[in-house]
């Protein structure tokens, strides 16, 4: 195992004595002499490893390698590595190197921006993590400033000490204020509901706690209503102001607004002039319009009168009439003269609380000669058109009072012409 080439001689003897040599040469081919470098790559990235002097090559491991038997391979490990590279020479000469890749990580890329802003706005992006900056190829400081009218992805190329690029992105929400208007009737009667309506916005809250587009609301004196609508930064608000008008009441009255059944009494709207007004509508109110009526209530009554203000408020006013129901009894004629002369030529029943009655005239014979339900339909003395002769006269008389008394009478009428 000589280290060089070297020539070995060798003496033989034979049994004689005799000499003679011979030569062996040992020829030591050197080593291949293998060229190979370190290198450093990004993280994601490939580099070219190459290596020479020698004819055949093997690569170990084969982790991250395109191939393991040529001089020039193609590396992308994921982490560093060292590799071993075993060369073989045309004489059968093998020798081994090792290359290491270190991979260097990614800059992390931060963007620090609002998520959002209102059209027309102006927004600070400002990026970090690596030592320069290149924002969509066009600004090359760490921060910029945008303006977009759309929502808009923004990138940024970051470049760190090591040469490593990475990229940060980052999304601006282009919001459109809301430009918000409350309809609705500004002046609202006391006791009256208003009706607001919200547009120029995709959702409403307002001070009410109500979120619908359409409220109805009950002010009770002058009032100020909100409406915000958007999304921050973009909401809105507006406002509506509403007046409340206390209505103007009247004082209609009666005189006298105490009667006995079946008197009558006058009610006055006493109204000021210019002030449209109307009577509620009552059987015994005979014109609505009219300032005064006279009124014959068969009870107790309460008339309403319906006034405009000034302010366009509707209010009602009342004035109640009192009934004294003083009935005494029904009183029926006994006799009576169909003679036309003026005095006692209808016999009739009286009575001012009669509400109902049933009135029937028997002659002597039993048949009846006259009948009523009506105490204004009297008896005038005849039969079928047939006058009656000088008699005396059965009646019978069922009534009922309008305090639901009831009461049945007889007795006897005389007729005389």
């Amino acid at each position: 195992t000589p280290p060089t080439s070297t020539i070995y001689t060798i003496t033989g003897a034979s049994n004689k004595g005799c000499l003679n040599t011979t030569t062996a040469s040992v020829l030591v081919k050197p080593l291949p002499v293998l060229s190979i470098s370190n290198h450093t790559i990004c993280y994601g990235n490939s580099t070219n490893v190459s290596v020479s002097g020698a004819t055949n090559y093997t690569w170990t491991p084969p982790t991250a390698l395109n191939s393991t038997s040529v001089p020039n391979v193609i590396a992308n490990p994921l982490q560093t590595i060292t590799y071993t590279v075993i060369g073989k020479d045309l004489n059968g000469c093998i020798q081994s190197t090792i290359s290491t890749v270190v991979v260097k990580p990614l800059p992390t890329i931060n963007i620090s921006s609002p998520s959002s802003i209102c059209k027309g706005q102006n927004a600070l992006m400002t990026a970090s993590g690596a030592t320069s900056y290149t924002w969509n190829s066009t600004v090359f400081t760490s921060s910029q400033s945008v303006s977009p009218i759309v929502s808009t992805t923004y990138s940024v190329v970051g470049q760190d000490a090591n040469g490593c690029i990475n990229t940060g992105t980052v999304f601006l929400n282009v919001l459109v204020q809301p430009t918000l208007n409350i309809t609705g009737t500004p002046t609202v009667c006391l006791g009256n509901s208003l009706i607001l309506t919200a547009t120029g916005g995709l959702d409403y809250n307002w001070n009410t706690g109500d979120s619908t587009d359409v409220i109805t609301v009950d002010p009770q004196a002058n009032n100020i209503y909100t409406v915000s609508s958007g999304i921050s930064p973009c909401n809105s608000s507006t406002i509506f102001a509403v007046t409340v008008y206390t209505p103007q009441s009247q004082s209609p009255f009666a005189d006298p607004s105490t009667i006995i059944y079946g008197s009558s009494s006058v009610i006055y709207a006493n109204v000021p002039t210019g002030i449209p007004f109307n009577w509620s509508f009552s059987s015994d109110v005979s014109c609505n319009t009219c300032a005064t009526n006279t009124v014959t209530p068969s009870a107790t009554t309460i008339y309403s009168l319906i006034t405009t203000d000034n302010n366009g408020c509707i209010v009602t006013n009342t004035v109640l009439v009192e009934v004294d129901i003083i009935c005494g009894e029904a009183f029926v004629p006994s006799a009576f003269s169909p003679n036309n002369d003026g005095f006692n030529d209808f016999w009739c029943v009286y009575g001012n609380c009669i509400s109902s009655m049933n009135l029937q005239v028997y002659n002597r014979w039993g048949e009846k000669v006259f009948e009523s339900n009506d105490k204004n339909t009297c008896w005038d003395g005849t039969y079928k058109g047939i006058k009656q002769n000088d008699a005396v006269f059965i009646y019978q008389l069922s009534a009922t009072f309008v305090n639901d008394e009831k009461i049945i009478k007889k007795g006897n009428v005389t007729l005389k012409w």
